[in-house]
């Protein structure tokens, strides 16, 4: 937002459940950001902004994901904590309602990236938009239904429920561990699926992906030297189109760098 140049910048978080201490407390997103626009922002930006908050949260679910994967043991804050970050989108979507489509001063990040999106197709009038609140809301359906999150949902009852770490026995074949999983995203410029495949084998946690409608396929592995020290490479192809964090041409693309944990 400060790169855009938004000042004022304020953030709230949401307590979410069991750390409320009423109902009237529960709010279907786990916070919220406001700030002062600049004086000057096309409508590419503005769909950045409205989406970035969804999809940073959701990288932060996958990334606690991965630890859970290759340390197989979670603790409950940290299960919650990831929960919450995922349910971002369809909490958004189902709590939106065709009602506030039809009026631009009311509604949420949804009905703005509903309105923008369309907008940047130059599909500026509601009956003619290519994508609606109904494809969304079947998108937030099926990635509520998403391995990952079901799996973590079980984990959380199971743990509230006796107290103690749940330790997952996730799928085994031939020594290799593995755990599909599906997910929806929105971006400036529409709607996608990604398919991921998480592999393990030797502690080495490795993980392919395919974004349909993008086009993009990768393989990471992180490779543990000592316990606070990894290196981390991924290589892969894509597609012409978009894919967050990626240049939107087409080509093979490798990446590589190194993680240390100073807490260790």
């Amino acid at each position: 937002m400060r790169e855009l140049g938004f000042t004022t910048i304020k953030t709230r978080v949401y307590s979410p459940w069991p750390y409320v201490s009423n109902s009237s407390q529960l709010s279907y997103v786990a916070g919220w950001a406001s700030a002062d626009p600049p004086e000057t922002l096309n409508l590419f930006e503005e769909m950045t902004m409205v989406v970035e908050g969804i999809e940073s949260t959701f990288l932060l679910s996958q990334d606690t994901f991965k630890d859970w994967f290759q340390d197989a043991s979670q603790s409950y804050a940290k299960l919650l904590f990831a929960d919450t970050s995922r349910s971002g989108f369809w909490n958004y979507v189902l709590a939106t309602t065709e009602d506030s489509l039809h009026d631009e001063d009311t509604g949420n990040d949804i009905t703005q990236f509903l309105r923008g999106t369309n907008a940047l197709y130059g599909y500026d009038q509601l009956s003619d938009w290519r994508l609606s609140l109904a494809d969304l809301q079947t998108a937030a359906i099926i990635d509520f239904l998403s391995p990952m999150n079901l799996y973590r949902k079980r984990a959380l009852f199971q743990e509230y429920k006796s107290f103690k770490t749940f330790s997952p026995s996730f799928l085994q074949f031939k020594g290799v561990t593995f755990f599909p999983d599906w997910s929806a995203h929105i971006s400036p410029f529409g709607l996608y699926w990604q398919i991921d495949l998480w592999l393990k084998q030797n502690n080495h946690v490795s993980r392919y992906f395919i974004n349909i409608n993008s086009g993009l396929f990768k393989a990471k592995i992180r490779h543990t030297l000592r316990q606070s020290f990894k290196i981390i490479a991924a290589t892969g192809y894509k597609s012409q189109g978009y894919v967050t964090s990626y240049p939107l041409k087409e080509g093979l693309f490798f990446q590589a760098g190194v993680s240390v944990d100073l807490l260790h």
